[in-house]
């Protein structure tokens, strides 16, 4: 019913079922559970990663983990590279940990 109801208020024609997702892209966000300032660090991100496989909810469709954080120092002034906080990411903040349980991860700077 969505995507009739979708296309015929764009003015487009419906999408076919077999090219729709059967649920949409779910991710846990760091800000619902940690708020303070460096509470986002590499420990955390594991141990969400881990709880995500171990409740079900990776095999539920939640693929994503969304870090907001402090992951980042500033740049590198003469290659532009970004600086990884390795006071709170030792193993840098390139998300390996969650990727080798098939899990998406995004860091987004403050």
């Amino acid at each position: 019913m969505w995507p009739l109801l979708f296309a015929s208020l764009l003015g487009t024609e419906p999408i076919p079922p077999s090219q729709l997702l059967p649920y949409p892209p779910m991710h846990w966000h760091s800000w619902n559970t940690f708020c303070g300032e460096n509470e986002v660090n590499e420990q955390n991100m594991r141990q969400v990663a881990d709880a995500l496989i171990s409740t079900g909810m990776a095999d539920a469709g939640y693929t994503m983990v969304n870090v907001v954080c402090n992951g980042w120092t500033g740049r590198n002034a003469s290659t532009g590279e970004l600086l990884e906080n390795k006071t709170l990411w030792p193993n840098g903040i390139r998300c390996n940990y969650p990727s080798s349980f098939k899990l998406k991860c995004h860091c987004i700077k403050k």
